[in-house]
Formats: structure tokens, sequence, C-alpha cells
């Protein structure tokens, strides 16, 4: 049983990205008609037999709309059938001998295995910054771009959300200064699809090509409210930590999202990790301090954090299919998923070679799975958690 707090299924993207536009990857036509290999170019779309439902099917796009990703998350749970009780928001998860949920609804649910699949939900507003309660918040921000004409505005964070959010004011704006302390990356040069993406950073052009706008390398020491407008005293990363004080019109803080803090009741009191952004997890996606607790989704980019892409759709899918099959297992209900070989080298090799050529998950997380062959069995087994295998502790094999 799936419980979900709206009356809809990705309710989430219904409201974010705020500016309606995925960058995540939509690429229908990739010459090739084997559905595996094409998910290597389809970020968005769950894990089906054969792919019979996918984006693509619903948006021409490469950089797909969040409506139209809601519309096929749900035609997807009506064509499997999947349980769900809508309008159930949990409010309280315990743990005796069972996991008991309760819900708005006034409802208590109980089960032996619980899977955590909220994601985040609430704001991470930076809590160092005095004065922080002036900033309007992501989910808050006012789309009408001419609410921002010829006002100065202050956007917190070096994100996507924070670039998207620059760019969609940036010919309104009268000045837009993107700050935050760290240094500014870009997905092209670490490879990591959470860093700055080339499809929100028009605004770079302007700011080297001496527009106004400007990124700021900088911390925010405070923020403070006079006659109408906010004086913000930044403190620079270069220029030997220079001090000075800026007036702006707005502010927005586009500096991400946490997971829900609230919710973790008697006996559940999980562990986390990144300042309570994150639970923190074994390898097997189980709580680090709680059994039969797993979590799924974006959550489970904690084992990766900035490296691979276990936050996002074409990553985490694949972690969900190892997860089942780690509890199929645990449970004796099915073998490891594979193929049987004979013990032929050329097989093997053949084998190999197509992996290799089209398998989307090793694809998608590189070094974050493995296939694995048993000689003596010639069994092929796709999609094991790598670290298992690397460190000799897959005991289902």
């Amino acid at each position: 049983m799936i419980l979900e707090s709206a009356e809809k299924s990705g309710s989430f993207f219904e409201n974010f990205p705020i500016h309606r536009k995925l960058i995540s990857i939509n690429k229908k036509y990739t010459g090739s008609n084997n559905p595996e290999f094409n998910l290597r170019h389809d970020w968005n779309s769950l894990l089906t037999e054969g792919q019979e439902i996918k984006l693509s099917d619903y948006d021409d796009d490469l950089y797909p709309s969040a409506d139209n990703l809601v519309t096929y998350l749900n035609d997807y749970q009506k064509k499997y059938g999947l349980k769900v009780e809508f309008g159930q928001k949990v409010t309280s998860i315990k743990k005796n001998s069972l996991f008991t949920i309760e819900t708005s609804q006034g409802e208590q649910w109980k089960c032996e295995v619980c899977i955590y699949a909220g994601g985040f939900t609430r704001a991470n507003l930076p809590s160092d910054i005095e004065g922080i309660e002036y900033a309007t918040d992501y989910a808050d921000i006012d789309t009408d771009k001419s609410k921002y004409n010829n006002q100065r505005v202050l956007i917190i964070g070096k994100g996507n959300s924070a670039f998207e959010t620059a760019d969609h004011l940036a010919g309104n704006a009268a000045l837009i200064h993107v700050v935050g302390p760290e240094k500014l990356q870009f997905a092209w040069e670490t490879h990591y699809v959470g860093h700055l993406r080339a499809v929100n950073n028009n605004i770079l052009d302007m700011y080297q090509l001496k527009s106004q706008h400007a990124v700021l390398d900088a911390k925010i020491n405070s923020i403070k409210y006079q006659d109408g407008q906010y004086a913000v005293t930044l403190n620079y990363a270069h220029a030997h930590e220079e001090v000075e004080t800026i007036i702006y019109d707005k502010i927005l803080s586009c500096a991400g999202f946490k997971m829900a803090d609230n919710i973790w009741k008697d006996g559940c009191e999980i562990e986390t990790e990144f300042s309570g952004k994150f639970p923190r997890l074994k390898r097997n996606f189980e709580s680090s301090n709680i059994d039969n607790f797993y979590f799924v989704g974006v959550l489970t980019h904690v084992l990766d954090y900035r490296k691979a892409t276990s936050g996002f759709i074409h990553g985490f899918r694949y972690n969900c299919r190892a997860l089942i099959n780690m509890l199929a297992m645990k449970t004796n209900t099915q073998k490891w998923p594979g193929s049987q070989l004979t013990h032929s080298a050329a097989e093997y090799t053949a084998k190999i070679i197509e992996r290799v050529n089209s398998a989307s998950s090793l694809w998608q997380q590189p070094g974050y799975f493995a296939d694995v062959i048993l000689v003596p069995k010639a069994n092929y087994l796709t999609d094991i958690p790598a670290d298992g295998v690397f460190q000799g502790s897959c005991r289902f094999l």
C-alpha cells in the first residue's frame, strides 16, 4: 500500500520547478529501437517491462514540461493498478514490534516493513544568516516578471533553482546578484547533473558581458530591513574578505530542500546526515539504526551525494529495483534476476559486450551497480550494488 498526502500522484511536480521546465533529458530520438539503450537518454521514465509507458509519449521536448510529468506519473499509477490511498498525509511514524504510521485523516497503518518515499518536503533555509526571515523562499516566489521591474534582486544559492530564477527575471530586474560562499560548479566539468546546467546559465553571459547582473562568491552576514528595502552585509570570499553592505528591493532564497524532521517518533528516531538533509543509510537503503525501515527515491542520494545520480529519477529508479530484489531475496520469494549461460568464454564475452553497449543502469549509475558472473553455476546476474560485490558482502550470491 502506498500512502500519498495529495489527491494525485507526482504532486510535487505540480509546483516545482516553479518555472515549469525540467532539466532532466527527454531524448525521444536516439536512432535505436532498443528500450534498454533508450533509457540511457531518458531521464524521466520509470522502469517497466519493455518500457511500455514512458515520458516521451507525453512530451517531445528535450527538456520536458513538469505538467506532462505529472500526467505521466498518474497514468503510470492507473495503468499498473498501484494501490494508493490518496489524501493520507503522514503525521508520525513509530516503531515497537511493528511500524505504526499515523495520518492526518486520523487513521493508523501497521506494517512489518516500512519504505519511506517522502522525498524533500521542507525548505532548506540557511539558518546561519541573521535576518533570513526577510527572504522569500523558492516555493513562494511570485513568477510574474512584471513584479520585479526595475528592482534590485538578491538570490541566495548557486544551484539550478537559483539560476533558473535569475534567468527568468533577467530582463525585468534592474540588477540581480546570485550569491553563495561556495565556488560555482558546472555540470559539464564535474559530470554531476546536480551542478549548474547549461540550460540555466544564460545569466552568466550577461555577467561576463557587463550587463549589471553578477554572481558573487560571498557569505551573507546579515539582512536588515530599512526604509522599505533590505541592507545586506556581504563578506567576500576573495578580495581579501572585504565586507560590503548592498541595498536590495527583494531577497529570494533558492537554497534547496531537505527531508521532513517532524514525523520520526517513538522508536523511529532515525539518524541523519548533511545537517538533517538526508537519512543515514546502509548500502542496502535501510536506515542505519532502524531495522526494516527503508528509503527510496531522492533520499537514497545520501549514498552518492554530489557524485552520482541517485538524487534524480534516472538514478534512483535503479536503486528502487535493487531494493525490490533485495527484499525478495530476504523473504525467499525469488532469486536475483539474471540469465543462465553455458560454460563458454565466447558466451561470457558476448553477454558482457551486450550489457556494456546497452545497459542503462550501468550507464546512468557508473560504479554504483555491477554485473556478476558466477562461474561454477554459469549464472549472469545484473545490477547488484557494487559496494557489496567489492567488499565481499553479497550474501545473496
